[in-house]
């Protein structure tokens, strides 16, 4: 009887670091200005929370739904999810997060920007969705490659209102999730 390690599944993305300060951003600082509005109080905005596959639920009903994933792999270097949807065509696979405002102690009716690092290996297009915010900018189908960001702005977001915001591959190949940040919309100041 063989007691050999199996090959890890997931290869080399097992030992990849990844540096999330060179993915590529999809909207300007001038697009900021435009989309979301700051209203008082002003102060610099840190992170509501950040899900991921080591930290996929929040508080109150804040959560991570993935489907069809191929591989959750916690152990890497920076844990992902990937997704292939050409391994089971029958289902687009989909990252997705609820998020409930009050559960953070916010009383208020705010914006809130919801960003998705994702990696893929190819052109890949997703359908971006959100359902609870009056009104929302960055849905509609997005392409990207490589290392980017797919951020969606939610807007008068009330705090007793969940909402969830979902990316959906419609074409493509492989692709890896690593996180979801949700926060206050930037500051943007203009000079």
């Amino acid at each position: 009887m063989s007691h050999e390690t199996p090959q890890s599944v997931g290869g080399v993305l097992d030992t990849h670091k990844v540096d999330f300060s060179t993915f590529a951003n999809d909207i300007s600082p001038d697009e900021w200005s435009k989309i979301v509005s700051v209203r008082p109080p002003i102060f610099f905005p840190s992170p509501i929370d950040t899900l991921s596959v080591t930290h996929p639920v929040g508080l109150g009903r804040t959560n991570t739904t993935l489907i069809q994933a191929t591989i959750v792999q916690t152990d890497a270097a920076t844990a992902y999810a990937s997704f292939d949807r050409t391994a089971n065509p029958s289902r687009n696979p989909v990252a997705q997060i609820h998020f409930e405002p009050d559960a953070y102690g916010i009383t208020a009716t705010r914006d809130y920007v919801v960003t998705f690092f994702l990696d893929a290996a190819a052109t890949t297009t997703f359908a971006v969705s959100q359902f609870g915010a009056s009104s929302a900018s960055g849905t509609g189908n997005r392409t990207i490659t490589g290392q980017q960001v797919i951020t969606v702005g939610l807007n008068a977001l009330p705090a007793a209102q969940p909402c969830y915001v979902a990316i959906e591959e419609i074409s493509g190949q492989s692709w890896s999730w690593y996180k979801t940040v949700i926060a206050p919309p930037p500051l943007v100041f203009q000079l």
